[in-house]
């Protein structure tokens, strides 16, 4: 499956979860989202 296809089956809230959390871990942003830039 490609990745579109399996986040066709999440809401948008997972989606959004997904992506920053693939973001904290690509560029290390735990410190940045701490700062409220991004959501939890």
């Amino acid at each position: 499956d490609s990745f579109k296809d399996i986040t066709a089956d999440l809401s948008k809230d997972e989606q959004t979860a997904l992506f920053f959390g693939n973001a904290r871990r690509i560029y290390r942003l735990d410190e940045v989202s701490s700062t409220g830039l991004f959501p939890a």
